[in-house]
């Protein structure tokens, strides 16, 4: 296939996919990466509560890159949080095609960092006080923020399952030396199943992560202060 072949049938792929049916066809993958994720939180905060002196200077220097560059204007800080959810969140989903690697590296670098903040948290303010300081900073965004990055690292683990089917069938289709001809064709049906999943991949990305990421912004940039002030 062509450069030009490619591009139309990601295009075909993209008009014609329904978002909500991928990401249902999708579930179990998305259910993985909730999985995988609540045990990486549960593991992080287990070992950054039992190691303070590598607690301590992890938080200090998670803590200043998150607020580095952050502005005090409520539009700017949506702005950029909006950008930079955007970035991670594509980045999440399209490399699941390097055989998922890099959507498990999103979710255990995620989870390590909510682990690592709620430990610090409890040291510093008790169970009670930390846990609730920790659901107000993440509830009133992190529902619609995290159903984005579960949707996003589901999609990519799929295509990364996919992409681990396809290489190990090309390996057995040169391991048994089967006909160059039929290698041929067996390579352009996986160009064909990629290009379908990429481009129902996409039009997830544009019609459900993108306007959820948006409004997930707009709360943690309006609302979540609001609440933390609070307490």
């Amino acid at each position: 296939m062509s450069a030009a072949d490619y591009a139309r049938s990601f295009a075909r792929s993209f008009r014609d996919a329904r978002a909500p049916s991928y990401v249902w066809e999708s579930r179990w993958y998305v259910a993985a990466a909730l999985v995988l994720f609540v045990v990486a939180v549960g593991c992080s905060a287990f070992f950054y509560d039992q190691r303070p002196d590598v607690r301590e200077p992890d938080y200090r220097e998670a803590r200043e890159q998150v607020l580095a560059g952050k502005s005090d204007n409520h539009v700017i800080l949506a702005a950029q949080i909006l950008l930079n959810n955007v970035v991670a969140a594509g980045l999440a989903m399209a490399s699941g095609v390097a055989w998922g690697v890099g959507p498990v590296w999103g979710i255990l670098s995620n989870a390590r960092v909510i682990g690592l903040v709620y430990a610090e948290l409890v040291a510093a303010r008790g169970v009670a006080s930390g846990t609730a300081y920790l659901l107000v900073g993440i509830l009133p965004h992190g529902c619609v923020e995290l159903l984005a990055f579960f949707v996003c690292t589901g999609t990519g683990l799929r295509l990364g399952v996919m992409a681990v089917e396809d290489t190990i069938e090309d390996l057995r289709a040169y391991a048994t030396r089967k006909p160059k001809e039929e290698r041929k064709q067996l390579g352009r049906a996986h160009d064909e199943r990629f290009l379908h999943h990429a481009g129902s991949a996409a039009r997830v990305f544009a019609l459900i992560v993108l306007p959820l990421l948006v409004a997930a912004a707009i709360i943690e940039g309006f609302i979540t202060p609001i609440f933390l002030g609070m307490l």
